[in-house]
């Protein structure tokens, strides 16, 4: 969908770390986000 924002929530600290190893980062493409509250409290 052009236009939208992506935004990641929740992701598990060791899912992270693989990312991270695997270099495979989201910074340009996406925003992360701790908790799905978190980002519910920002955007709403």
């Amino acid at each position: 969908m052009m236009g939208c924002k992506a935004i990641l929530t929740g992701l598990r600290p060791d899912f992270v770390r693989k990312m991270v190893h695997g270099g495979s980062l989201f910074e340009k493409d996406a925003e992360t986000r701790g908790t799905l509250k978190e980002t519910l409290i920002t955007y709403l």
